[in-house]
């Protein structure tokens, strides 16, 4: 059963179990949603869904492999670090996507629409920042050492400005009752 906010979509019926005793599961009653583009459009984007979270993920992970006096300056790793929790969200809706059926249920329909953008523009947000404090740090004279960084960074922002862009291949409908 999922979350309180959800509780409403659910009914507890009884159904008889091993050795026939009755057993009180939780049965979905809710709306059903199902995605509205043509199947093409609906696998092409979630290939690219896939693919950029990959790119965003690598250029998340890289540059805390990397040494350095710039990532020794906390407004330029701290965003960085933030930035895995949205990214961490991201891969949670995805994996949700990649195994949706033909109907889906209202708690996995707002993981992934609403959520995955916001998670989307987290990720943008904080890796802008994590930029922003490497441009700072380089004009206040922190050199060329950490220049890895910065490619990283902007392939995350790029990486998460498709996937929010992406979402519009993503609308789900509700299926009519009698469907």
């Amino acid at each position: 059963m999922g979350a309180r906010k959800y509780a409403g979509d659910y009914r507890l019926e009884n159904v008889p179990g091993k050795g026939g005793k009755l057993r009180t599961v939780p049965v979905y009653r809710g709306a059903y949603f199902r995605f509205s583009s043509p199947p093409d459009r609906l696998r092409r984007a979630k290939r690219n869904c896939v693919i950029f979270l990959c790119a965003a993920s690598a250029g998340l992970l890289v540059p805390m492999l990397l040494t350095g006096d710039l990532l020794r300056r906390w407004y330029v790793v701290l965003p960085l670090v933030l930035a895995l929790v949205p990214a961490f969200g991201l891969w949670r809706s995805a994996c949700l996507l990649l195994r949706a059926g033909e109907r889906i249920i209202r708690e996995h329909k707002e993981q992934m629409q609403e959520r995955m953008a916001a998670r989307s523009i987290a990720l943008l947000i904080l890796a802008a920042l994590s930029l922003a404090g490497q441009i700072g740090a380089f004009l206040t004279g922190s050199g060329w050492e950490g220049w890895p960084v910065a490619p990283c960074t902007v392939l995350i922002i790029l990486s998460s400005i498709f996937l929010f862009a992406g979402k519009k291949d993503l609308l789900l409908e509700p299926i009519p009752e009698g469907e």
